[in-house]
């Protein structure tokens, strides 16, 4: 089985997809049978281009069961979670040669899409909604429909867009509605709430331009 370990971020390994159940031996190990799990989820979720490796720790929840609605290009690398949620009609698209690295969060309600060759290090999280109502009163009946898996109300969402060739810092936090140009890099623990253009660097809570990058 193909493995890369040549990505930034990625000290562990990512997983072409197994040929067949039991693929590494007649006995697996741990490690075997968890990416047989993992590769076995997204081809039951979403729709996965050539090459694509996946780590380990990787997984995709898909709740609208229609794999369009995640999609990952060619010689995508994904070690973290990709989440379509019940409510709303989000999406996932993540262009080709784009890296999620370990831990990352994407959270669609609306829609959020990856442009080609933008690099995700751990820990970020990207949502493209609220989670739950703002209103307090709204925000307790929602909890409590989430307890008893009865129908949520309304959750703001707006979409995200990462431009091409962008690169998110470690533990970085994009919140709903941001668009961020192509090339540009968001510094490790920032918290976008706003847009970004392109090639410029950002850093801070809220992130602010602290540097230009020459095209």
């Amino acid at each position: 089985m193909p493995i890369n370990r040549h990505h930034a971020f990625a000290d562990g390994l990512a997983y072409a997809r197994p040929k067949q159940r039991g693929f590494f031996s007649k006995s697996p190990t741990l490690l075997e049978r968890e990416v047989e799990d993992v590769w076995r989820q997204f081809d039951s979720s979403a729709s996965i281009g050539k090459g694509c490796l996946l780590g380990p720790s990787a997984w995709c929840v898909n709740s609208a069961g229609d794999n369009e609605r995640i999609v990952l290009g060619a010689s995508v690398v994904c070690r973290g979670l990709l989440r379509v949620e019940k409510f709303g009609s989000g999406r996932i698209t993540i262009a080709a040669n784009a890296y999620i690295g370990d831990d990352c969060l994407l959270s669609a309600a609306a829609g959020i899409s990856i442009g080609e060759g933008v690099m995700l290090a751990h820990g970020v999280q990207i949502f493209d909604n609220d989670s739950h109502p703002l209103d307090p009163t709204a925000r307790l009946a929602d909890y409590a429909s989430v307890q008893t898996h009865g129908e949520r109300g309304v959750i703001a969402a707006k979409p995200v867009s990462i431009g091409a060739r962008v690169w998110i810092g470690f533990n970085a936090i994009i919140m709903k509605g941001v668009t961020i140009g192509e090339n540009s890099v968001v510094a490790a623990g920032s918290v976008v709430t706003r847009d970004v253009p392109a090639n410029t660097v950002v850093a801070g809570n809220p992130a602010t331009i602290v540097k230009t990058i020459e095209p």
